[in-house]
C-alpha cells in the first residue's frame, strides 16, 4: 500500500512538472525572439541613417514614425511576456527550495527544476531584449529629434509653406491622427502595466479626502462671507480696495477648490501605482489647462461683475460684462492648450510640420477671441455716462 502512495505521488509530482514545463505558449516566445531580432536589425538600419550629413527633414520624419512604433510594439511584447514569466518562477516554487550541497535531489524532480529554469531563462531573456529595444528606440528617436530641430533651426529664415497652403493643413491633420493612435497606444500600454501592481484599494482616498476638504472650505468660505457681508452693509458700498480684494479672494478661493480636486487625485494615483512617466505627460499639460484657464476666467469675471455693476472695475454696460469672461476664458483655453499639445507632442515625436500647423491654428483662433474681445469692450454704453463722477480703473 505505502508502494502505491509513493508511486501515485510521483506519478502527480511528475505531472505537475510537465505542466510547468509548458505553462506557456511556445510560438509566443519564439514570435517575440524573432520580432526582437527584427526589430534589432531595424534599429541598426535606422542607426546608421541618422549619421548620413544628407539626411533630410522629411528623412527624420519618417524614421521618428517608424522608432516609435518599434518602441510601442515592442513594449507591448515584452508585457504579454510577463505573466508567462510569473507563472514559471511559481512552478519552479512549487518545487520547493534546491537542496543545501551534499544532500541528493530526486532526479525526476532535478531534471524538472533544470527544464524549467531554463524555460525561464528563455523567457526573461526574450522579455530583456524587447525591453532593451524599446530604451534603444527611445534614444534613437530623442536622437532624430535632434536633430530634425537642428535642421529646422539651420533654414529658420527660409521661406515656408503659408497657412493658405493645402499641405500644412493636410500635415496638420496627418499629425493629429498619429497624436491620437499615439494616445491610444499610451493608454493601452499604461494599463496593462498597471492593472496587475496597482492597488486599486488607493483610490478609495480620493472621495474621502474631496469630501473632507470641501466641507472645511464651505465651512471657512461661510465665516468669511459672514464677515464681508457686515463690512458691506456697514459700508454700504464697496471701495476701490475692496473691489479689488474681491479679486484676490476670488483667485485664492479657486486655487483651493482646484487643490481640493487634484490634490487628493494626484495623491492617490502617485501612491496607488497608477502614475507612470508617460502617463504624467499626459496629466500634467491636463492640469495646467484646467488650472490657466479657470484663474483667467474668474478674474475676468470678478473684473466684469456682470449682474453687479457696484463691483465692476471696467467700463463696461450689463452686456459686455457678461460676454467678457467667456471670451477671456475662451482666450486662455485655446492658448494653454495649444502650449499643452505642444509639450505632448514632443514627448510623442510628432513631426515638425504638425507643430506648426497646430500653432497656425491656434494663433488664428486666438486672433479671432481677442478681435472679438475688442468689439465687446468698444460696442457697448459704458458706466462712465451712467454714472458720472465714478472713477473705473480702465476707461475705453
Amino acid at each position: 500500500m505505502r508502494a502505491v502512495r509513493v508511486t501515485a505521488a510521483a506519478i502527480a509530482l511528475l505531472l505537475l512538472c510537465w505542466a510547468a514545463a509548458f505553462a506557456y505558449d511556445e510560438a509566443a516566445v519564439g514570435h517575440a525572439e524573432r520580432a526582437a531580432e527584427e526589430f534589432r536589425a531595424e534599429l541598426g538600419l535606422i542607426e546608421k541613417e541618422l549619421l548620413l550629413p544628407t539626411i533630410t527633414d522629411a528623412q527624420l520624419t519618417d524614421y521618428r514614425g517608424k522608432l516609435e512604433d518599434i518602441r510601442t510594439g515592442s513594449q507591448v511584447k515584452a508585457l504579454t511576456l510577463a505573466e508567462p514569466v510569473s507563472e514559471v518562477g511559481q512552478q519552479i516554487a512549487l518545487l520547493g527550495p534546491v537542496p543545501s550541497e551534499g544532500q541528493p535531489e530526486a532526479p525526476a524532480v532535478a531534471s524538472q527544476r533544470e527544464a524549467l529554469n531554463q524555460v525561464l531563462s528563455r523567457l526573461q531573456g526574450a522579455k530583456s531584449q524587447l525591453e532593451l529595444v524599446a530604451v534603444t528606440a527611445e534614444q534613437l528617436a530623442s536622437r532624430a529629434s535632434a536633430l530634425q530641430r537642428n535642421l529646422f533651426l539651420t533654414r529658420i529664415f527660409e521661406g515656408g509653406r503659408s497657412i493658405i497652403n493645402p499641405r500644412l493643413w493636410l500635415d496638420t491633420g496627418l499629425g493629429f491622427g498619429r497624436l491620437i493612435t499615439g494616445l491610444t497606444a499610451l493608454y493601452s500600454i499604461w494599463w496593462a502595466d498597471v492593472a496587475k501592481t496597482a492597488n486599486f484599494v488607493g483610490l478609495a482616498i480620493i472621495p474621502v479626502f474631496i469630501l473632507a476638504f470641501a466641507g472645511i472650505y464651505l465651512a471657512a468660505r461661510a465665516r468669511l462671507r459672514r464677515w464681508i457681508d457686515r463690512q458691506f452693509i456697514a459700508n454700504r458700498t464697496p471701495d476701490d480696495i475692496g473691489r479689488l480684494w474681491r479679486i484676490v479672494r476670488a483667485v485664492l478661493a479657486t486655487l483651493a477648490v482646484l487643490i481640493i480636486f487634484f490634490g487628493p487625485v494626484s495623491l492617490a494615483l502617485q501612491t496607488s501605482g497608477f502614475m507612470t512617466q508617460r502617463f504624467a505627460l499626459v496629466y500634467m499639460p491636463l492640469m495646467d489647462v484646467v488650472f490657466i484657464t479657470s484663474f483667467y476666467w474668474v478674474i475676468a469675471r470678478r473684473v466684469a461683475s456682470p449682474g453687479q455693476p457696484q463691483w465692476r472695475i471696467v467700463d463696461l454696460d450689463e452686456a459686455a460684462a457678461a460676454r467678457l469672461p467667456v471670451l477671456v476664458g475662451l482666450t486662455a483655453f485655446v492658448a494653454v492648450t495649444a502650449r499643452s499639445l505642444g509639450t505632448v507632442t514632443d514627448g510623442f515625436y510628432l513631426p515638425v510640420s504638425y507643430t506648426v500647423g497646430q500653432s497656425a491654428l491656434s494663433a488664428i483662433v486666438i486672433l479671432l477671441l481677442l478681435s472679438l474681445t475688442l468689439l465687446t469692450m468698444r460696442n457697448q454704453q459704458g458706466l462712465a455716462e451712467k454714472t458720472p463722477g465714478r472713477r473705473l480703473y480702465f476707461g475705453w
